[in-house]
């Protein structure tokens, strides 16, 4: 019976951890994590959920960085630079960024739509994140 409780909570707690949409990357110089977020803008009816990154400079040195995002519909592997000018980054010391859909829109990558007004997704188009790429220059 205990083996039977501990094999439920530790599958919950992989099925929570999975969930949670969460890729990160991290070297020496930078470190880069990303969240999910939802937009739920009932005036123009836009309801979907997105990644948000953000980039940190873990040095005292300013550094400049080439970003891959890797996703995936499902049926296909993409970058987020294919298509897209490459994503460059140049960071001041210990400076860190982050996505939003304003100002910083190349840190973001949709993820899918939600229920809107209607109770009905816009579509059922999905991306998952897979990995994340960073070439030092």
């Amino acid at each position: 019976m205990k083996r039977l409780l501990f094999s439920l909570a530790l599958c919950s707690m992989m099925f929570v951890s999975n969930v949670s949409g969460q890729e990160n990357y991290s070297d020496e110089k930078v470190e880069i994590n990303s969240t999910v977020k939802e937009l739920k803008d009932k005036t123009n009816d836009k309801f979907y959920s997105y990644y948000q990154f953000s980039i940190k400079n873990k040095t005292s040195e300013s550094i400049e960085i080439e970003v891959d995002f890797i996703y995936s519909d499902g049926n296909n592997t993409r970058k987020r630079s294919e298509g897209d000018e490459n994503l460059v980054f140049t960071l001041a010391p210990n400076e860190t960024i982050e996505g939003d859909l304003e100002n910083e829109k190349a840190l973001t990558l949709f993820k899918e739509f939600n229920k809107g007004n209607s109770g009905k997704k816009a579509s059922d188009v999905a991306y998952e994140l897979k990995e994340i790429n960073v070439k030092h220059l």
